[in-house]
């Protein structure tokens, strides 16, 4: 009887410290991009990283994690990042997630992301998901739910035009060709489609 009630200690001990595990480990990314922008979907990547104690080795089933702005009520993600099992063990672990043609849930929400990427000096992606975790023969539910704060485009401020001068007219009616520089301070990268500007 000593036996079994140690080992349902053991148990929950495990599942909690688990979970603590992820709530305790803060999500880092390296770069983000947001590519081939359609209509209806786009492609997503990004690089990340956890760190895991060293002692421990945990092993994940499939997650699908809902990316959302937490200040909007009820949640309503704008897309779902699907990640196929991996391995965790001690230390950092490199994460890279690539989806294409990721269908666009709500396009309200995530031209709100997009918008405050662009506008602002700091932006805040909010992604929440669950799985199971596997700890050696013992299996533990996790719940991943993190803020990952991220430096934005700041409205592109510090642009500048280094050379500018007019050429032959050319087929399309071109006349004026310039050299723009758009400093990003970002790790976040967004595709733009062709930009016609009108100068005066």
């Amino acid at each position: 009887m000593v036996e079994v009630v140690l080992s349902l200690e053991e148990t929950i001990g495990t599942y909690a410290g688990a979970q603590r595990i992820v709530d305790n480990t803060k999500l880092l990314v390296y770069s983000a991009s947001v590519l081939d922008p359609k209509p209806d979907t786009v492609t997503f990547t990004v690089d990340t990283s956890l760190d895991i104690p060293l002692a421990v080795k945990i092993r994940t089933d499939p997650l699908n994690l809902s990316l959302f702005n937490r200040d909007e009520k009820p949640m309503e993600p704008y897309f779902i990042a699907a990640l196929s099992t991996f391995s965790l063990k001690g230390g950092t672990n490199m994460i890279n997630l690539t989806q294409r043609d990721n269908k666009i849930l709500s396009q309200h929400q995530f031209v709100k992301i997009l918008a405050t990427a662009v506008y602002q000096d700091r932006f805040v992606i909010s992604v929440k998901g669950s799985t199971v975790g596997h700890i050696g023969a013992l299996k533990a539910s996790l719940a991943l739910d993190k803020d990952v704060e991220l430096t934005g485009l700041d409205k592109f401020s510090g642009i500048s035009v280094p050379s500018a001068y007019l050429i032959p007219k050319q087929d399309d009616g071109t006349n004026f060709k310039a050299t723009a520089v758009l400093p990003n301070r970002s790790v976040f990268t967004i595709a733009m489609v062709r930009l016609t500007t009108c100068i005066r």
